[in-house]
């Protein structure tokens, strides 16, 4: 068996705080042939240098596998936005939309109840503490968000839910000589 990963990410595109990535994966099926996914991102952390923020992000897969003793094919194709705002200094406050259309082909009509397909919608709030020394790259400092997500059906979704996050990291500088310098993270998340 194998996976393949290939990602590319960056932090600071054309030099403007763009945080922009891409990740394609690859791996053996349960059945036959290959599963794969998509994803792509982009964020704008400061909207015209403002308290606004932004992220887009899109989503495809697909896999095969066994359900009940039968092959299926599940398809999904997703797209998130999110649009933030800085409420004091290193607190900040977003809100978000997502939709996920997942396609299972064939479905059996009394295995249905029991098969995850359909159109899941997302509203999420989240509420971050940024308190780093280096948005980029940290090496000091605490950062902690807290998120909240609930199901809903504004254009068909069929599933509700609530669903909350909470995740901390804190970076600790270690110093080995004037030569060695990196850091430490802790990281929390329930």
């Amino acid at each position: 068996n194998f996976v393949g990963q290939v990602s590319y990410s960056e932090a600071n595109l054309l030099g403007k705080g763009w945080s922009t990535g891409i990740e394609f994966q690859v791996r053996p099926s349960e059945v036959r042939g290959i599963d794969h996914d998509l994803n792509l991102h982009f964020t704008e952390p400061s909207i015209n240098d403002g308290v606004w923020s932004g992220q887009v992000s899109l989503g495809l897969s697909q896999s095969l596998d066994f359900e009940y003793d039968a092959e299926v094919r599940t398809t999904s194709t997703s797209i998130a936005f999110s649009v933030g705002r800085e409420l004091i200094e290193d607190l900040r406050l977003s809100a978000g939309y997502s939709i996920e259309n997942i396609v299972k082909s064939p479905i059996y009509k009394i295995y249905k109840p029991f098969t995850k397909a359909g159109m899941v919608e997302k509203f999420t709030q989240t509420l971050t503490y940024d308190k780093t020394d280096n948005y980029l790259m940290p090496t000091s400092g605490v950062y902690a968000s807290l998120a909240n997500a609930i199901g809903i059906n504004l254009v068909g979704g069929e599933y509700y839910f609530g669903k909350t996050t909470l995740s901390s990291s804190w970076y600790v500088p270690l110093v080995f000589g004037e030569n060695f310098k990196t850091n430490f993270r802790l990281f929390y998340r329930d």
